[in-house]
């Protein structure tokens, strides 16, 4: 059987594949939102302090 010959092409598109999916994986990570995980009273302004 004879051996395949490279196609520089196809090896383009596959390198391009996966250096897209890498970059999605690393923009797909968020920064943690700055109210995240704390309760929803601490999230809220009490607006009777403001008010008097």
């Amino acid at each position: 059987m004879r051996k395949r010959k490279p196609n520089p092409l196809l090896e383009t598109v596959v390198l391009a594949k996966e250096r897209a999916n890498l970059a999605l994986g690393l923009l797909s990570k968020r920064e943690p939102d700055a109210f995240e995980g704390l309760p929803a009273a601490e999230n809220t302004i009490d607006l009777r302090h403001f008010l008097g």
